[in-house]
């Protein structure tokens, strides 16, 4: 049997805890350092559920195989059935299980998962990263504005028209990206002006998701709308 990570699925594993999120359902998870374990296991590449439980067991002593191929398979049960990977006996087996957007993910997914591998007496996600990043500052998530070009004029807009026209040029974005990486920065938003007019949205929109950052776009749609037509 083979498993990998839901294309719309990240993973970061910090020092004492795992943290997983779905970009389409909003749903995520922290790991204990267990579940941390297994969760750094998991990967966009496809691997054989045995030979990982085998690596596994290496880290282990004095607990059989057994139990770590049953905690470990009830961790990727879990997983999938909340959305977070796909599991299958072919390559085309996981691209056929893997889902993309749909407004019917909404309140889909449980929040229950099995104690063995979770943060005990834990809050929220959201409260458990605010705290932890407070008191150890993390670049969690990023914004970046491709350029201050754009092709509306907005009565609202904060950009003077005087400093409309700049772009960030490809080198740059590639080695903020780079740098970010490093840092396990997680999330990344695009914005502008308007970032499709980037020359170079979609190089670096490929790089950003090469380098397995959640990416978001703030974009008013109207050039991209024209692009479709």
């Amino acid at each position: 049997m083979l498993f990998r990570l839901s294309k719309n699925s990240f993973v970061r594993v910090y020092d004492d805890f795992g943290y997983i999120v779905n970009q389409c359902t909003k749903k995520d998870r922290i790991y204990n350092k267990i579940g941390s374990l297994f969760l750094n296991k998991i990967s966009r590449v496809p691997k054989d559920i045995k030979e990982v439980v085998k690596t596994v067991h290496t880290l282990f002593h004095n607990v059989s195989y057994e139990v770590i191929e049953n905690d470990f398979c009830e961790f990727l049960n879990d997983l999938e059935k909340n959305k977070f990977i796909v599991t299958g006996y072919s390559i085309e087996e996981l691209i056929s299980k893997d889902c993309s957007f749909t407004y019917s993910f909404s309140d889909t997914t449980s929040d229950s998962f099995p104690d063995t591998f979770k943060q005990t007496n834990l809050p929220k996600t959201k409260k458990v990263l605010n705290n932890k990043f407070y008191k150890n500052p993390t670049l969690f998530a990023l914004q970046i504005e491709l350029t201050t070009h754009c092709n509306e004029n907005c009565i609202h807009c904060y950009i003077p028209n005087s400093r409309r026209g700049n772009i960030l040029d490809f080198k740059t974005v590639c080695s903020v990206l780079d740098q970010a990486r490093i840092l396990k920065t997680l999330a990344l938003s695009f914005s502008g002006g308007e970032p499709l007019l980037h020359p170079d949205f979609s190089e670096i929109i490929q790089y950003a998701r090469e380098n397995d950052f959640s990416v978001s776009v703030l974009t008013n749609l109207t050039y991209s709308v024209s692009l479709l037509t």
